[in-house]
């Protein structure tokens, strides 16, 4: 038998809650051992519903980088991927309702460790595959053209779904590194 137990309606985050939150994110270390008893799949899971993949432009020096990132209510759950992927925790800007619970944000994007966790989610991602694999395209080339295209596509990514035989094209495309295509698919964007 089994008693169904009832979640609160809502919980607010205390300052004190916050602190303790953070205390605890602060005394985290990245950890080795606890990557051999990751759950890949229950990771993919969880990213898939809440991650999200950006690619960074910093026109200062006309460097690109890839951000993994993931948000959710549960500061716990994210402590998690901190202890294994390094990267950072925080609070979010609190919603004004009081029934919205305090939202938190892993991200993290040290080369190594985007590359690292995009590739041990690849095999069970559904829903951010196409961008997973645009992601670690984006991480494999040198070539600023091509990243251009790529940052270009995950922002599409976003707002809708791709065939898969878009997705063939695409990384033909990649593949090819064709400039003269890469500028005329990013004209058709602008």
């Amino acid at each position: 038998m089994y008693i169904k137990l009832k979640e609160p309606k809502y919980y607010i985050y205390t300052q004190k809650d916050i602190n303790d939150v953070r205390e605890r994110i602060n005394n985290t270390k990245q950890t080795k051992i606890e990557l051999q008893s990751f759950n890949w799949s229950s990771a993919c899971g969880f990213f898939d519903s809440e991650g999200c993949i950006n690619a960074l432009l910093y026109k200062k020096n006309n460097y690109m980088n890839l951000r993994i990132r993931i948000k959710n209510t549960y500061p716990y759950i994210l402590i998690k991927f901190k202890e294994a992927f390094g990267g950072n925790v925080n609070p979010r800007k609190k919603s004004e309702n009081p029934k919205h619970r305090q939202k938190w944000e892993w991200r993290t994007n040290k080369k190594d460790s985007v590359r690292f966790f995009l590739t041990k989610i690849l095999p069970y991602s559904i829903i951010k595959k196409p961008q997973i694999e645009l992601g670690l395209k984006f991480l494999e080339t040198d070539n600023y053209q091509a990243k251009l295209f790529i940052s270009q596509e995950l922002k599409r990514l976003k707002d809708e779904e791709y065939t898969e035989e878009q997705i063939k094209e695409l990384n033909e495309q990649i593949e090819d590194m064709n400039v003269d295509k890469l500028q005329h698919k990013l004209e058709e964007y602008k």
